[in-house]
């Protein structure tokens, strides 16, 4: 479910400094929002923790909760500004997203039905291939 290799540590190290130098850019947000800015530090900081999961997740279903905390985050963070064309950009993101998963749902049986026919072949001549 999880690991731990010396290039996670480095993604992970890379993940933090890129969340820690955009809190120190970020900081007139205190000036400006003192009332939303600890929202806006927590999506940030839940951004940085799904990511960091995402990368050293092994399973599948660690990465689709990591990836869809991930994608959620920045949902959020685009859309935080009260202005028109951040809202917009958000649902933009958002439509892009579900075009995506749409196209990969129907191309999924597509690439699996050769992959699973290969199979069924090896299966059935495996006496063949054996040395």
């Amino acid at each position: 479910c999880y690991i731990q290799t010396n290039f996670t540590m480095v993604m992970k190290d890379l993940i933090l400094m890129g969340t820690f130098f955009t809190i120190l850019l970020s900081k007139n947000i205190f000036n400006r929002l003192r009332y939303r800015a600890f929202e806006y530090f927590n999506i940030l900081l839940t951004a940085a923790l799904s990511s960091m999961i995402l990368v050293s997740s092994n399973d599948f279903i660690p990465m689709v909760i990591a990836s869809s905390t991930l994608l959620l985050s920045c949902f959020v963070l685009v859309a935080f500004w009260n202005r028109y064309n951040s809202k917009e950009a958000a649902v933009k993101y958002l439509i892009n997203l579900y075009n995506t998963y749409a196209v990969f749902s129907t191309i999924e049986p597509y690439i699996k039905a050769p992959f699973q026919l290969g199979l069924k072949i090896l299966e059935r001549y495996k006496n063949m291939f054996v040395l």
